[in-house]
This record gives C-alpha cells, structure tokens and sequence, in this order.
C-alpha cells in the first residue's frame, strides 16, 4: 500500500512553497533592495523645508475600483480589480485595462462602469493560462500591456504567456509569439526569435504602442529590447541593449521617435532608429526618481509615473519638472487619497492615458483607475518643483506597499482609521503587471533583475534574468 499524506499537511507544504515563489518574484520586481527606514515616513524634511507637493490646481478622482483587492464588475467603486497594470483610451472615450491578477482584460465605460471584455478562469491566483477562442473563454496570464490597433482591434501584452494577442469580434487570437521551454516549477522561460509570429518569441512583453502605419513596438522586459510587430504578425528587432535595462513605458513621439520609460535605468530614453538617447533630466527641478510609464501631454510634454515616489510628474522641454500628483516626504511611502493634486496619494502606478484634457492612471497598488483633471494639467502653466531635501541621494529600489496609508491624509476607507485605507494597499506579492523576469505573480512594472532560479515572469517584472 502506499503511504497517504495527511492533507493537512500537503496543503501547508503547497502554501509555503507559493509563498516561496511569490518571496522571490517580489525581490524581482522590486530589485532586491529596501528603502532605507521603511518606506512610510511624512512630516518636513531636514531643516524644516517642507516636502515638495503636487499642484493644488489638478483634481485626482478615483474613476472605478477600490483598495481592496478583488474582481467585480461594476460602477465607480463598486468594481473591483487586483493590480491594473496597463491602460489605453479608445476612440468612443472608454479605457481598456490590463487586470494582471485576476488574468483580464476590462473595459472602463466614461462613466466608471467597468466590464469584463476577456478572459476566464480562477482569478487572484498565481498562474494564469492561455487558451485562444470566444473572448468569455479565452484564458490569459498576467496581462500588462495594451492599445486599440488597426479597425478598432485591442492588442495587449499577454506577459505571463510571452505573447502578443487580439482582442477583435469577440474572439482572442494570438499575433505573434508561441510555445517556450519551462523552468521546474513549470512556468515558461520566455525566449527571444524574430520571424513570422508563430515562430517569433518574447520573454515578458509588456508595454506596447501602435504606430501610424499599423506596426506594434513592444516594450520586451526579458530581452532588454524594443520589438516590432507588423500586422501579418512577423517580429523584428529595433533595438536591444544599448542602454535599455527594463523599458516598462512607451509613447510615440510626435516626430515619429519613442519615448521609453526604463525603470531599472531610472530614465526616459528616446529611441530614433536604433539610436538610443537618454532624456536630459532638465536644469531646474525634481526629476522622475524610477519613471516606469509615460504618456505625452499638449504641447509635446510628457507626464511620467514614478513607481518608487508613488507620484506623477510633468516633464517640459529639457527645462522644467514638475511634481503634478503626489506628496514626497522625507521617505516617501503609498497610500491613498483622492482631491487636489497635493493631497493626493498613489501607490506604484505604472500606466497612463491621457486623453482631453485628463490623465487616467493605473494605480496598481491601490488595485484602481484613477483621473487627473484642471487647470495643473497645462503644460504652460507649469513651473519646476523644487529639488526634495538637498541634493538626490542614490536610488534604491521600490519600498513595499505592506503598510498603511499615509496618516491624517486621504480618503477613509470603512473601518479605518483614518488617513489612508485600513491595512493600507496590498503588497505586491502575487500576480501582477508583468514586467520583466522574475516570476508568475508579483507587482507592478518595476526594476531590479530576477534572482537566480526565480520562477518566471512579473510585468514583466523585474528585467534581465539572473
């Protein structure tokens, strides 16, 4: 006869195993590294300067989702997403989103009503799955990239599953991208291979934009490269290397260049051809400290969202940088709150839209969509923020989110105390915007590189495999 394992026991075995996995796919995301006393800090900075602060003429609105995590279809608040890791306007003022732990795609009505567009299977899981057909059977993992191509046709970065997919009629197809070897604990590796889109191969893709002419560029986190997809599907590579570490952001350029947010290069880059050239930080004000998303605003502005300051930021010509959304004490932290742009709170957004005169957010820690509006959102009218407590110190990586919100501030949540949400915004172990080897599950797009024998991908999470 053979032995039988008392099941309480396996089910403790299993658990301590995913949370293994889910440990190492964090250090991946976040880069292994800790903000120095925690992450959670306010009041003045050193010498009683006080902390540099968003601009009161924005408003910050959450348009649907909450902090708690979950998966609900709904208005407003009553949705529920678990790590909105992309973004992407449509022509008719609705938004797609890449709901990366619960492996969906959803679509956010003007309104705030969200739906489920794609995707099926357990959700809040660690991994997902892949199954091309009807949109409410197909099965995704981990989906952290996404834009309306060509006819109306939502492309997306199905991360988990390094591929590139179609959302069109109702159906999911897969563009480019296939089958990759598996690491023992049986996720797939990722590779790299130009070609015809069945033969092509990816390692974590995540963001990706749609050029005039149809083609995508793909932001590929595992291979450190930019990736070009026509519209039959074949792949080519436009850039690798040459000062990209982690590209996790991608907006075209009016002149027909990119823009590239590389979170682990703590810089935006601009790629012309296969020319690639960092962004000057600009001579006055606070620069991005991780940009990991970037969006153009009027007048060939950008707007950046800093995962590692929970904020975002204005950047105009090669002069001005401005703090738009955020507060930035001593040892900035998340939290959440909604209202002007100084009182507002994030925690990790990694993914902008910005469409009339408003910014939509993926505020992935806060497992929600938010909006910025006013005035503040023209960039003339922006004047550089000044540098925080003397001169930069030295980056180090994304602080967790395991604590609460940032007290006496933002909007409570039932049951808290006050400040910020009770428990504050989840952690970032589990499922999330893929970006960058490092595991199945993890947080959102982020630096830092996958420790050897970590389990698969993240928003790719993390960036070059160890």
């Amino acid at each position: 006869m053979k032995k039988q394992v008392n099941p309480i026991i396996g089910a403790a075995i299993l658990i301590a195993v995913i949370g293994g996995v889910l440990g190492l796919y964090t250090r991946g995301l976040l880069g292994g590294r800790k903000l120095r006393g925690g992450g959670m800090g306010g009041g003045p900075t050193p010498m009683g300067s006080p902390p540099p602060e968003g601009l009161r003429t924005v408003i910050v609105t959450t348009l649907a989702g909450w902090v708690r995590p979950g998966y609900a279809d709904g208005k407003g608040l009553q949705a529920r997403f678990n790590g909105p890791s992309a973004i992407t306007a449509a022509p008719d003022g609705s938004l797609y989103a890449c709901d990366s732990r619960n492996h969906r795609l959803r679509r956010v009505a003007p309104d705030g009503t969200t739906t489920t567009v794609a995707g099926s299977g357990p959700v809040d899981c660690l991994p997902g799955g892949f199954a091309d057909g009807p949109a409410e059977q197909a099965r995704l993992s981990n989906p952290s990239g996404v834009c309306v191509g060509r006819e109306g046709a939502v492309c997306f970065a199905d991360t988990g599953n390094h591929r590139i997919r179609l959302l069109r009629d109702g159906r999911v197809s897969t563009l480019a991208g296939g089958p990759t070897p598996r690491d023992a604990l049986g996720f797939e590796r990722g590779g790299f291979r130009d070609g015809p889109g069945p033969e092509a191969r990816f390692c974590y893709p995540a963001a990706l934009v749609v050029t005039g002419s149809g083609d995508l560029l793909v932001a590929d986190l595992g291979n450190q490269a930019i990736r070009q997809v026509a519209p039959d599907g074949r792949v080519s590579t436009v850039a690798r290397g040459a000062g990209l570490k982690n590209p996790t952001g991608l907006a075209l350029l009016a002149g027909g260049g990119l823009r590239v947010a590389d979170s682990e290069a703590a810089a935006l880059l601009d790629l012309t051809g296969a020319a690639v050239k960092p962004v000057p930080p600009g001579r006055v004000g606070l620069p991005p400290r991780r940009p990991c998303a970037v969006c153009l605003a009027p007048g060939g502005a950008t707007l950046v969202a800093d995962a590692e300051w929970h904020a975002i930021f204005g950047i105009k010509g090669a002069s001005v940088s401005v703090l738009v959304a955020g507060h930035l004490p001593q040892r900035p932290g998340p939290g959440y709150g909604d209202g002007t742009g100084d009182a507002a709170r994030f925690a990790r957004p990694c993914a902008l839209a910005y469409v009339k005169g408003t910014a939509y957010v993926a505020d992935f820690g806060n497992n929600c969509i938010r909006a910025v509006t006013g005035p503040g959102l023209d960039p003339t009218t922006w004047e550089s923020s000044p540098e925080p407590f003397g001169p930069r110190p030295p980056r180090r990586g994304v602080p967790g989110a395991g604590g609460g919100g940032r007290p006496g501030g933002g909007r409570r949540a039932p049951g808290g105390p006050g400040g910020g949400p009770q428990g504050g915004p989840p952690g970032a172990a589990g499922g999330g915007a893929p970006r960058g080897p490092g595991g199945p599950g993890g947080g959102p797009p982020g630096g830092g590189r996958r420790p050897g024998g970590g389990p698969g991908a993240g928003q790719p999470f993390g960036g070059r495999k160890g």
